[in-house]
């Protein structure tokens, strides 16, 4: 092996080591737990939520994200993240914090406010204006990615559009790669191949034609939302 390779290789290890640190950091984060209902309970870490043994419902959300020419924009999860890692799902996937601003239930400001932030840290994007978010429904869904982590999440489904590609600068601690599918048909064929692995959210909001109707009717997205109802994913 040449000076420069074993180099390359130490920085790489490196860095895979800075970004395992970050993501344990990330672990100490307050989610909001809440029951079937999504009435807040209490607050947890992280940790606490994902662990296998403590698995807990708690609130996230997931951003679907649309070009002006209603494409969809696709991330690779970082191959360092402790669920799912390297599986391709929505544009941004996250939780909201217990704290004021996060839990705000005022037309969903909180969830807005949290989507927002995660929308620039994961993937660069800045000046998201809020009121442009359609929020779509409310889904409960479990899922395990093997015997210590998994996910168990009331999720909001946030749509934004007009989404301009050129502003996405994607976080290598947390994107691995950004993907744009121009319609519901290239993205069928994307899932028909097995070499390509999506997160189980995602399977399920497709596998139940939520996300073919969205996509679909983008132009009048206010009414298909549904504020009432927490629907069951699984």
């Amino acid at each position: 092996m040449s000076s420069l390779t074993k180099l390359l290789v130490q920085n790489n290890n490196l860095f895979k080591s800075a970004v395992l640190n970050v993501q344990n950091n990330y672990l100490n984060e307050q989610c909001i737990i809440v029951d079937e209902n999504d009435k807040p309970l209490r607050s947890e870490s992280k940790r606490f939520c994902h662990s296998a043994k403590t698995l807990t419902l708690h609130r996230a959300f997931s951003v679907f994200l649309f070009t002006t020419n209603h494409e969809m924009i696709l991330q690779k999860r970082a191959a360092q993240k402790l669920t799912f890692p390297s599986v391709w799902t929505n544009a941004c996937c996250s939780h909201p914090i217990w704290n004021e601003d996060e839990m705000c239930t005022k037309n969903n400001v909180g969830i807005r406010r949290a989507a927002r932030r995660k929308l620039y840290h994961e993937l660069g994007i800045q000046s998201v204006d809020i009121d442009q978010m359609k929020i779509m429904g409310r889904f409960l869904y479990k899922a395990m990615h093997d015997d210590n982590w998994g996910e168990h999440e009331l999720d909001y489904v946030i749509i934004l559009r007009d989404c301009d590609v050129r502003q996405i600068r994607p976080n290598p601690e947390e994107v691995e790669a950004v993907a744009v599918v121009s319609s519901m048909g290239e993205l069928t064929e994307i899932l028909k191949n097995c070499e390509v692995s999506f997160s189980p959210w995602f399977n399920l909001f497709v596998r139940r034609n939520f996300l073919q109707n969205w996509w679909h009717d983008l132009d009048r997205l206010d009414e298909l939302r549904n504020s009432r109802t927490i629907y069951r994913l699984n």
